[in-house]
């Protein structure tokens, strides 16, 4: 009766994975990404004059499975951070490729690659200030989890890393990196 009792429990566990495979199969599409806002205050991010530090990012993707296990798509990011009269925004977009792989436990883990370039522009804030464009870039790698929560729909862990550069119109390239955590919903279609 044991054995029974933990066989049914790893089928519940299991079955979402299971019965979403088709979502990861040639010819189906998903859809994902996130939206984040972010109100910082208090002494470690107030200026000054006490203005809070206010970060609202959207960043939805879309793609195409060519191949079982194999998506190719498109991101599109937008973020816009200001404080006070300070504001600055950047709009990027470009491809990405995902690979997922064979069911773990109630989802699929997976490796994600992408290349997003685009334009910031920077404001001061300060009387009679021009806007400061730039060319910016990003190459992000990341490692997620689907965790499915039905045939279609499933909730998306992932962590990355992305090596990002920023170069003004009348300046020098400057360069860094990043890592971070995301999550979101992500939709598929077959």
């Amino acid at each position: 009766m044991r054995k029974v009792i933990i066989v049914l429990i790893a089928l519940l566990i299991a079955a979402p994975a299971l019965f979403a495979q088709d979502a990861l199969m040639k010819g189906a599409w998903d859809l994902g990404g996130g939206f984040s806002f972010t109100s910082a205050s208090g002494d470690l991010y107030e200026n000054a004059d006490g203005d809070a530090q206010t970060v609202i990012t959207f960043a939805p993707d879309l793609g195409y499975f060519l191949m079982d296990n194999l998506s190719l798509g498109v991101l599109l990011s937008f973020s816009s951070w200001s404080q006070g009269d300070v504001k600055s925004s950047n709009l990027m977009f470009g491809p990405r490729v995902a690979y997922y792989m064979a069911a773990m436990g109630p989802g699929n883990p997976y490796l994600h690659l992408s290349y997003i370039f685009g334009s910031s522009t920077f404001n001061s804030g300060a009387p009679d200030a021009e806007d400061i464009k730039s060319s910016t870039s990003d190459l992000g790698l990341g490692a997620g989890y689907l965790i499915w929560l039905n045939d279609y729909v499933a909730l998306d862990v992932k962590l990355g890393y992305s090596i990002d550069s920023w170069e003004p119109e009348d300046g020098d390239k400057v360069d860094g990196n990043s890592f971070g955590f995301m999550f979101g919903f992500k939709m598929f279609h077959f």
